[in-house]
């Protein structure tokens, strides 16, 4: 199959890194895949890979931006023959539909729309307007598809959820448990990692002050706090980590801006605990680390095989308490305290993970959607 994946900026992100495992995936089977998107540093890594990637300047609701990136993707599918196009943002899902439509076809056969809602769209005035859900649509979790039914009236079984996928080839322990931070006689580490922008800085924030209750707290032990990400909020975060690390009087957060998936996973590895969400949440229990789940959207608490309706919120906590300092402390004092509990909940929570949300399986489901819309176009043998 020839297969050209949309998106807007390819830089960083729980939806970017969904496409860059996609993409990697699809290229192992065998298939053709393009990029379509307003490039970055994954975009960058995945044309060195074997990604067709075309890169445009802006995808958005400036018309003359809109009508140059029209063109450009016309003139993409006519060049590479794409048979499925699979967008995963709501622009690039409403450009894909003017190539898709048979008015605004330029080439013989016109592609297939596949749309992937990572989030929750607004669904009011111009954003509905401009959503568009294809032929065929993914959700990657079950309160997604929910929305999508409620929200855009698309019928539940027409909606195929599919949940982030993480690469256990790149992500996985390489020292045993025992041999993490504070087991070789170091502080305990606890890690953030997320983009940091307003949409989901939330609990690095939290953790700044949380960090600060988790230093007067008696009895704790060593611990210190890294916070790792890029995007507006970056300098408001660095700003309160500065102010816990001057009232608890040593430094016990930093923020630093990670160079890229090997500097993640490096942080994953070395980490006793890890506050966050999402498919950051996910990658870090692949690599053996114990995950408490806190974000903008909600407040989870520690990640275990026992609680599977976590995952049907992409692990976001969408639905959960609301997320607070105090709560968050409470239960990093807790967990810290009981380095046998923590232990025993990675090394199961990550087999768990490993066995329900790996990327083969999301490649494998998301290649059966392509197949059963070219089969329905009397294009090769019905999916098994």
């Amino acid at each position: 199959m020839r297969i050209l994946l949309l998106a807007d900026r390819m830089e960083s992100g729980g939806a970017e890194t969904h496409i860059e495992t996609l993409a990697r995936g699809l290229l192992k089977r065998g298939h053709t895949v393009g990029l379509f998107s307003c490039g970055g540093r994954i975009a960058e890594n995945l044309a060195h890979e074997g990604v067709l990637c075309r890169k445009v300047a802006f995808i958005g609701r400036n018309p003359v931006a809109f009508l140059g990136a029209k063109g450009a993707l016309a003139e993409e599918v006519c060049k590479n023959g794409y048979e499925i196009l699979h967008a995963h943002t709501r622009m690039t899902a409403f450009l894909a539909r003017q190539i898709c439509t048979p008015y605004m076809q330029k080439t013989p056969k016109k592609p297939a729309l596949v749309v992937t809602a990572h989030a929750k769209f607004r669904p009011d005035g111009l954003f509905r307007l401009l959503s568009v859900w294809g032929e065929e649509t993914i959700a990657v979790s079950e309160d997604l598809r929910a929305q999508l039914a409620d929200c855009y009236h698309l019928p539940a079984e027409r909606v195929r959820v599919i949940p982030n996928g993480i690469d256990g080839e790149r992500f996985f322990p390489c020292r045993g448990l025992g041999e993490r931070g504070a087991a070789a006689g170091k502080p305990a580490e606890i890690l953030f990692v997320s983009r940091l922008e307003p949409d989901c800085s939330r609990g690095a924030e939290l953790l700044c002050c949380a960090a600060r209750l988790l230093a007067a707290e008696p009895g704790m032990p060593p611990f210190v706090v890294t916070i790792a990400g890029r995007g507006s909020a970056f300098a408001t975060v660095s700003c309160l980590a500065g102010r816990s690390n001057l009232l608890a009087g040593r430094p016990i957060l930093r923020v630093v801006r990670p160079g890229g998936e090997e500097d993640l996973i490096k942080l994953y590895r070395r980490a006793d605990l890890f506050a966050g969400v999402s498919r950051a949440a996910m990658e870090a229990s692949f690599c053996g680390c114990p995950v408490l789940l806190c974000g903008n959207e909600g407040y989870g608490g520690l990640l275990s095989p026992d609680r599977p309706e976590l995952a049907a919120g992409n692990f976001t906590c969408r639905g959960f308490a609301e997320p607070t300092a105090e709560l968050l402390a409470g239960d990093l004092a807790k967990l810290l305290k009981n380095r046998a509990q923590l232990h025993a909940n990675a090394e199961k929570t990550s087999a768990w993970m490993r066995e329900n949300f790996s990327a083969d399986r999301m490649v494998a489901a998301t290649e059966a959607v392509y197949r059963r819309l070219l089969w329905r176009r009397g294009k090769g043998d019905y999916p098994i």
